[in-house]
């Protein structure tokens, strides 16, 4: 009979949270796109600073989801950040109110420029905490994810900046080769995503911050869309033909499986879900709005006076704005007049 050692079951009722925690990692992976966003985050590449976040990506076209047609390939609005530390229940991200109409009056912008045209230095601080940066919602598949390979195949919406969305302007207009338009299903190309954290200077020229960079990103060679294939666990590229000078899929029985492809996604992942909204902050949200510019103007706000961290639309602070700076932030042309 084997002789029993005290220690010989410490690994099933012993007490190691590193342990514990890899075997619950399946959560994180499980609810990380619970809202239908494909979130690349440095904190999951093993070298941010060396190899940074890899994954490819293919921009596909919006087909609405009856199949009746398609949309814009990217929702363009205008978002400010909260950067309230010290005020968990209020940080965040707020839709600005000029994505209603650009005549509008947004609180936070003209707060924003009342302080950064300040002659006091603190003003000026206080300024950076409601940034504001033009973000880009366009639908991707997951190609490749070096660091997730769970969301292969996957077709998710893609938040972007400025850097990405130059890029494929780039490609729109032959900056780079021959124009291609990124999302077309047959002649487009896939995106070789890659995040590196850099130092870059700061806009106030006060030495330098670790950034999330993207300059090394780039589209590859024009292809096909390929098809996630369930069964083998691959992709499989369309055959494709010549037809009236131009590469095409005509193949009946291939149009209808893509078609079937872009439409059956979740209901979570939706387009429009992240769409400007119409109406504006709701009364919570304007609330929110009231006290952030109280504290941001020098003002005084108790968290105790309400808690409204269930209502606030916010991010985690894992998440980070992509090339942060301040002069990403300063696209206000529309507001020069404030």
């Amino acid at each position: 009979m084997t002789k029993y050692n005290e220690n010989d079951e410490d690994f099933l009722f012993g007490f190691n949270p590193e342990t514990q925690n890899e075997e619950l990692d399946f959560l994180n992976k499980e609810t990380r796109n619970q809202d239908g966003i494909y979130r690349p985050r440095l904190e999951d590449a093993a070298d941010p600073k060396g190899v940074g976040y890899k994954a490819t990506i293919r921009f596909i076209r919006n087909v609405l989801k009856d199949g009746s047609g398609t949309g814009p390939a990217a929702i363009r609005k205008y978002v400010h950040y909260a950067d309230m530390k010290d005020y968990p229940d209020l940080a965040g991200y707020y839709d600005c109110e000029k994505n209603i109409t650009p005549q509008k009056q947004c609180p936070l912008c003209q707060t924003f420029w009342k302080l950064y045209k300040s002659n006091n230095q603190a003003d000026v601080e206080n300024s950076k905490l409601i940034k504001r940066t033009t973000k880009y919602y366009s639908y991707v598949m997951i190609i490749e994810d070096e660091q997730h390979p769970e969301l292969v195949g996957k077709i998710l919406v893609y938040s972007y900046g400025e850097k990405i969305k130059g890029k494929i302007n780039a490609e729109l207009n032959g900056d780079v080769g021959e124009k291609c338009n990124v999302f077309d299903l047959v002649t487009g190309k896939d995106f070789r995503l890659i995040i590196k954290l850099v130092k870059t200077p700061r806009a106030d020229g006060r030495g330098t911050v670790e950034m999330p960079n993207y300059d090394t990103s780039q589209f590859l060679a024009s292809s096909p869309m390929k098809i996630w294939s369930e069964k083998t666990q691959k992709f499989v590229t369309p055959p494709t033909v010549e037809y009236n000078g131009r590469l095409a899929i005509v193949d009946p029985k291939w149009q209808s499986k893509i078609k079937e492809v872009l439409i059956d996604r979740p209901d979570i992942v939706n387009l429009d879900d992240h769409a400007p909204s119409k109406d504006g902050w709701d009364d919570v949200k304007r609330s929110n709005v009231d006290k952030i510019i109280k504290i941001v103007t020098g003002g005084e706000y108790s968290s105790a006076e309400t808690s409204i961290s269930d209502s606030i639309s916010r991010v985690p602070s894992s998440d980070t704005l992509e090339d942060e700076s301040i002069d990403d932030f300063l696209d206000f042309d529309d507001d020069l007049d404030l």
